[in-house]
């Protein structure tokens, strides 16, 4: 999650669905995560964390066709998606 007004907007109001969720996972897709990435993302799993959500962050390379989030979501037999940009 960006450190944006519209994904904290997006986050905060799925966080019912997120503390019902047996599994969140937190990602970004980028192609050289730095530390500013992995800091921005335990941030996100911390936020989820102090909601009662257990939350896992990974990254993701970004694809030439713009389908990682959405085979991502596939991989993790995701039942909901929430993208904030």
């Amino acid at each position: 999650m960006e450190d944006t007004r519209e994904a904290k907007r997006a986050v905060t109001d799925a966080m019912p669905f997120l503390q019902m969720a047996q599994g969140v996972g937190a990602i970004t897709i980028e192609d050289a995560a730095t530390d500013e990435t992995w800091n921005s993302l335990n941030d996100v799993v911390a936020f989820h964390s102090s909601h009662g959500v257990r939350a896992k962050a990974d990254v993701f390379p970004e694809r030439s066709d713009g389908g990682s989030i959405a085979d991502m979501a596939d991989a993790m037999h995701a039942d909901l998606t929430i993208s904030g940009a």
